[in-house]
């Protein structure tokens, strides 16, 4: 059965292990997931946190997220308070099963819980035309009008994808 719990700082090492295989052969080989290192999940821990989803005994599955405070510079705008969600990462063996869907509901429910309004992420212009469709049934829509500040300015521009959740939940802010 599979469970996903909250990452802390002792898990910055298997994160960035993971979402390495995660990434391999299915993104570019020029994205900084391949270069991932505990340096950097510290990082995205430190400013907002992460889940990790284990069937048994091994982790199979990851996902981070940033708490962007109102007006910080983020993908986008001026903004309120959202998250960015980064590297979502499922092992190649273990998808199809569910996983990336779970791992981003467990996260928009924390973010809904914490009256986290707007839930963000990009996605590479030269990803597969599925991860966009897979993030369009969670109920994440494009907005052009959005830039990523996190860019590799070397790699086209991302596709930068919302949600409103407390909205989408029936929730007033």
């Amino acid at each position: 059965m599979a469970r996903v719990r909250r990452a802390g700082s002792e898990d910055a090492g298997l994160m960035a292990a993971l979402t390495r295989q995660c990434w391999a052969g299915s993104v570019p080989g020029d994205s900084s997931a391949h270069f991932e290192d505990e340096t950097r999940v510290l990082s995205d821990l430190a400013s907002g946190g992460g889940l990790i989803l284990e069937h048994g005994v091994i982790a199979v599955a990851s996902l981070r997220w940033r708490d962007l405070p109102p007006g910080a510079s983020g993908p986008g705008r001026a903004t309120p308070r959202l998250w960015e969600v980064c590297r979502l990462g499922v092992l190649p063996h273990h998808r199809q099963h569910g996983h990336g869907e779970r791992l981003m509901r467990e996260v928009e429910a924390l973010a809904a819980s914490g009256g986290v309004p707007e839930v963000r992420l990009a996605v590479r212009r030269d990803a597969s035309v599925k991860l966009v469709q897979f993030y369009q049934r969670l109920g994440y829509t494009i907005d052009p009008a959005l830039v990523y500040s996190h860019a590799n300015p070397q790699n086209p521009t991302p596709i930068v994808m919302r949600k409103e959740l407390l909205h989408a939940m029936g929730v007033s802010a």
